[in-house]
């Protein structure tokens, strides 16, 4: 896809004019040439091509260098005035960028989730399954690239590169900034403190019932207004309600059951579990315990 990355925008009634944009300085076909902003003009040196990665990220390809280089972040340094430059592309991490959507898309998770299922070092996320597991890390990462974006205390920055996939806490604290969250750990990467801030701190709606209800009542399920994109958590029981979260699951399908006459939900996590596993599985697994709709998309 052939895109012009146009900065400085502004709109008079319904037209937007654009002032100015992303741009390769001289349009030079080197290594190590500046990016800077740039009187708009359209030309080769303010076009680029957006290039899906097997990770799920993308490369930037430069028009002036025929799409033999990319945008890259120099060094690589992970604090603020770090400089992008073209250079050539080999695969490493600060040459491959997120495209977080503007407004919601849940496409864009069910994207993501299914390409990074089996992908632990994803480079822009710490990999956490040696400290306590990965679900909810992964869910997060799948609720950003879908439009949900960063906000209060549900976030994640990367400090240095000592650490992809630390497997100590003093080792996440060495590489990742990240909040924490009532004393705890932090609502990007705990299920516990995820099912904290997005179900006490009321922002999606959250609904609930035993995993034997959803075995007893598919309909009544299939009836959720929930959708690919949402979010499900499974709960210990406390006073006939939900209590702590411990495992955090990303709706990726709605499939049809025929002989039943209802749709049913399959989820994806980094739990071990395949893909598009049904949740009628989770609900076997634990009858007893709570399971937490959340609504995202």
């Amino acid at each position: 896809m052939l895109l012009e990355a146009c900065y400085g925008s502004t709109v008079v009634g319904n037209t937007r004019y654009i002032n100015y944009a992303l741009d390769i300085d001289n349009g030079v076909n080197a290594n190590n040439v500046n990016l800077h902003l740039w009187s708009f003009a359209g030309g080769n040196t303010q076009r680029v091509a957006f290039e899906r990665t097997s990770k799920g990220r993308y490369k930037i390809m430069t028009k002036c260098s025929n799409w033999t280089k990319n945008v890259v972040l120099q060094g690589p340094t992970y604090g603020n005035h770090g400089n992008i430059i073209q250079y050539q592309y080999y695969g490493n991490e600060n040459e491959e960028w997120i495209m977080e959507p503007v407004n919601k898309d849940w496409s864009l998770g069910y994207s993501y989730a299914i390409t990074n299922h089996d992908n632990y070092n994803n480079g822009a996320y710490p990999s956490v399954r040696y400290i306590g597991g990965d679900c909810a890390n992964f869910v997060s990462q799948c609720l950003l690239n879908s439009g949900i974006h960063y906000q209060d205390k549900w976030w994640i920055y990367r400090k240095n590169a000592n650490y992809n996939e630390p497997v100590s806490s003093s080792q996440l604290s060495n590489s990742w900034n990240y909040d924490v969250y009532s004393g705890g750990s932090s609502p990007w990467i705990s299920a516990h403190y995820f099912k904290e801030y997005w179900y006490d701190i009321p922002k999606t709606d959250p609904v609930y019932c035993t995993g034997s209800f959803i075995i007893q009542n598919p309909n009544v399920i299939s009836n959720l207004s929930h959708w690919v994109g949402d979010v499900i958590q499974i709960c210990d029981p406390y006073n006939n309600n939900p209590g702590s979260a411990f495992h955090t699951l990303y709706i990726t399908n709605m499939n049809y059951d025929y002989s039943g006459g209802y749709y049913y939900y399959t989820v994806t996590s980094h739990s071990g579990m395949p893909k598009d596993t049904s949740l009628f599985d989770y609900a076997n697994s634990y009858p007893n315990k709570y399971f937490v709709f959340y609504k995202f998309i």
